[in-house]
């Protein structure tokens, strides 16, 4: 088998690897060659950040209940 170097770090990479082992990053192979696969993280991101956002609109939506409800 060949070898590659992993695109986001460079360690080396058997032909086919769906992951580096080092750096945990998808792989892509396009045209024989490894490509880091992004869409998949990114997607991850969005939804931590959605559900940050929402446990932030949640805490406020509490606090103005409170507030009230004491008045």
């Amino acid at each position: 088998m060949n070898t590659y170097s992993c695109p986001a770090c460079g360690a080396s990479l058997l032909e086919g690897s769906a992951m580096c082992s080092v750096c945990k990053t998808s792989i892509d192979w396009q045209d024989g060659q490894p490509v880091m696969t992004t869409a998949g993280r990114a997607f991850g991101r969005v939804w931590i950040v959605i559900l940050i956002a929402l446990l932030a609109a949640g805490a406020v939506l509490a606090t103005t209940l409170l507030m009230v409800s004491n008045t």
